[in-house]
């Protein structure tokens, strides 16, 4: 910025110059003549010295507008960095609950065919990923893992720590999920899109900051862009990926973080030859017994009740207590479930030894007795903060039964590839304007007539007695 604006002073300098001399020798072509000692041209030399300082003028005002278009794109980049912080902070708090500890969970290395980016280490941790981030060349990093591993909980880490180091020339991270583009579409303006609908930022700084490549795209969820596990070559993924190599910085591939799934990413890039190219790609590992134990002593307000769990854990490292609990999902919601307490005694409303019980013998089984707990556990603590002791508005039963309408819905965008208006429906996001669909085809849009209607009806009746009396005071006069 300082060097801009002495380049500005200079070519200020030099225009006074060029004006200065236009004078001298208009004065001195007035005094002589056209002709200056025989070989000079004089009113020639005024017209270029005076065009000399209208064209440096003019590129002072060029340059003076470019650092007012540098400057204002920074601004904005700043705005919208804070609103995304203040999202992310918000996204990460819905994943982890009210707690804010988190599972350290380790990710390894794994090359790509060809063209890892430069830089990528063997592998590290959750608390890390911003340094082994900024070690690549180019900044393109994929996060794969099994079902609730941790890859979103590890992309919002990442940005909340981007977020905290960003200069002003760093991109802005921003989240985005994949479900909701559709590969023919040109990836940036599709960014550019979902950050004037979701930050509400002018459709022209939208694109500005997208193409200086000053947002870095968080892109979650490359597994939900199909229905089909085994996604192939033509599908959304498969052209997702194609279209991610394509996507350019300055000077090669834009920076951009990927997340999916182990299997979906897998089948493309060892059975489909597709891959993200100059990108390092990290698995998530599997939390092991030591992990999990310390995690849910250090969450609970009372460790002393997880004991039995956690020596449990410690006996058999690879039974399926340990299996069960071995994802940042499972370990989160099990201390969601059984840290709640009465409001009015202060009890526990459940004991952790109940994962001990016979019935959650295997993997699978300690995972669905946790999501049974959950919706009960939600209702519960949702009519305590009410701060009523009147029966909950919705019963465990209740919640159920609208969960699995909301679960069959996307399910049947996700399987058919719905549109409405040409807008894809969601097969993953819960999008409350795109829910109408719901309740049929007919009857949203037989409420949108009537209630258009009685708009009209309601006009109408407003405005005809002041028609009538119009009228007859026109017939009186």
């Amino acid at each position: 910025m300082g060097r801009g604006r002495g380049q500005g002073r200079g070519l200020a300098v030099l225009a006074a110059v060029a004006l200065v001399a236009a004078v001298g020798f208009g004065a001195r072509a007035a005094h002589s003549g056209v002709v200056v000692d025989g070989t000079f041209d004089g009113v020639g030399a005024v017209i270029a010295l005076v065009s000399l300082a209208v064209a440096l003028v003019a590129a002072r005002h060029g340059a003076q507008a470019l650092r007012r278009q540098e400057t204002n794109l920074q601004e904005v980049a700043a705005r919208l960095a804070v609103a995304v912080l203040d999202e992310t902070r918000t996204a990460r708090q819905q994943l982890l609950g009210d707690h804010d500890r988190t599972v350290d969970v380790r990710f390894t290395l794994r090359p790509a065919p060809a063209n890892t980016a430069a830089g990528a280490g063997a592998g590290g941790r959750l608390g890390e990923v911003v340094d082994y981030y900024r070690d690549l060349r180019p900044r393109r990093l994929v996060v794969t893992g099994a079902p609730g591993a941790g890859k979103t909980v590890l992309a919002l880490q990442l940005m909340l720590r981007l977020l905290s180091r960003r200069t002003p020339d760093d991109p802005v991270p921003v989240l985005l999920s994949l479900a909701s583009w559709d590969p023919d579409d040109d990836l940036g303006e599709w960014i550019a899109r979902r950050l004037r609908d979701t930050y509400r930022l002018p459709a022209a700084s939208a694109r500005e900051l997208v193409g200086a490549r000053l947002v870095l795209p968080v892109l979650d969820g490359l597994d939900e862009m199909d229905a089909d596990s085994m996604p192939g070559y033509a599908s959304r993924a498969g052209r997702a990926v194609r279209a991610l190599n394509r996507y350019q910085g300055a000077d090669g591939k834009a920076g951009l973080v990927l997340t999916c799934r182990t299997r979906t990413y897998t089948v493309l890039e060892g059975l489909r030859g597709v891959w993200a190219q100059d990108a390092a790609r990290v698995e998530i590992r599997p939390v092991d017994a030591a992990g999990a134990g310390g995690f849910l002593r250090a969450r609970a307000a009372d460790p002393g009740r997880w004991q039995p769990v956690i020596d449990e854990l410690e006996r058999a490292p690879d039974g399926p207590l340990a299996r069960g609990l071995s994802t940042p999902w499972r370990l989160t919601l099990a201390s969601l479930v059984h840290e709640p307490r009465d409001e009015r005694t202060g009890a526990y409303l459940r004991d952790p030894a109940e994962l001990l019980a016979p019935e959650p013998d295997t993997a699978e089984a300690v995972s669905e007795h946790l999501l049974g707990l959950l919706v009960p556990t939600a209702t519960a603590t949702a009519d305590a903060l009410s701060g009523t002791r009147r029966r909950a508005r919705y019963t465990p039963e209740q919640v159920r039964a609208r969960l699995t309408e909301l679960a069959v819905h996307l399910d049947r965008n996700a399987a058919t590839g719905r549109t409405v208006g040409g807008w894809p429906l969601s097969g993953t996001d819960i999008v409350l304007h795109e829910l109408w669909p719901l309740a049929g085809s007919r009857l949203p849009r037989a409420v949108h007539a009537a209630l258009l209607a009685t708009a009209w009806l309601l006009c109408a009746a407003a405005l005809l007695p002041r028609a009538t009396t119009d009228s007859g005071s026109s017939r009186c006069s």
